[in-house]
């Protein structure tokens, strides 16, 4: 089971459009089959901006980044925090 499907499933899931992400809770990408997830660290509702940190990245390292919600890539959040 892909994450997309586990947080529909546990009805923990959060839609880019409609939920404020929180740290804890896990961003996902999924786009022509394949999903990249990553998590969230923080959210900036000014900016529109969540930071994350996630591997898998161009140099093969661990990271922390900041994502616009608004990216044509993500998907939602699955959620973690109360």
């Amino acid at each position: 089971m892909h994450y997309l499907s586990f947080y529909q499933a546990e009805n923990r899931f959060g839609g880019k459009s409609n939920y404020t992400p929180k740290r804890g809770d896990i961003f996902i990408n999924k786009s022509n089959g394949a999903a990249h997830v990553g998590i969230v660290t923080g959210y900036d509702p000014s900016t529109k901006m969540f930071s994350t940190i996630k591997g898998n990245t161009s140099d093969d390292t661990v990271k922390e980044l900041s994502r616009s919600i608004t990216a044509s890539g993500l998907t939602g959040f699955g959620i973690n925090a109360p």
